[in-house]
């Protein structure tokens, strides 16, 4: 997604939108399948305060069962656009998305798609109970309950179980 700066006025601009899978970086934000963005910038003192609400529809799988879920995601967030001067590193506020001199629009798409990224669930569950596949058997314990004894070890402690074994 991106805004052309010359479109906005000094001091308070306000943008709502509807949000695609496009409008995000599919290298960060590949679940994403669409959303809305309600944003304020800010156009004052040599920079662009961006606030406002996105809630986006994230296509997930369970960790557990690996069913296809939807989750629903409302995210707040802020950041600056900042005219990048010469001799600024980068690196130095992750707040602040710099722009060249030059430039006619501001890219969205990355502060956006990270916003997503670190709110994403790293274990989605479709459901809190999902008891997920069998690791002996690896039948779907949420469809049909298996008589799998499940031997809670780990065979990298087999050396030393035959030792304690030893008479």
């Amino acid at each position: 997604m991106k805004i052309e700066i010359s479109s906005l006025k000094p001091g308070e601009n306000r943008i709502a939108t509807a949000l695609s899978k496009e409008d995000f970086r599919p290298d960060i934000a590949a679940n994403v399948s669409g959303g809305s963005l309600d944003l304020t910038v800010d156009n004052r003192d040599e920079s662009l305060y961006f606030t406002g609400q996105m809630t986006v529809t994230l296509d997930l799988e369970c960790s557990r069962c690996l069913k296809k879920l939807t989750r629903e995601l409302d995210l707040p967030f802020s950041f600056v656009a900042r005219e990048k001067a010469e001799g600024d590193d980068e690196d130095v506020d992750l707040n602040v998305v710099p722009y060249e001199a030059g430039d006619k629009e501001i890219d969205l798409s990355p502060p956006l798609s990270e916003e997503v990224a670190v709110n994403t669930p790293m274990a989605p569950v479709c459901r809190e109970d999902c008891r997920g596949f069998c690791p002996v058997c690896g039948g779907n314990r949420n469809k049909k309950a298996c008589s799998c004894k499940e031997e809670a070890r780990n065979p990298v402690w087999d050396e030393l179980l035959k030792l304690k074994r030893r008479p």
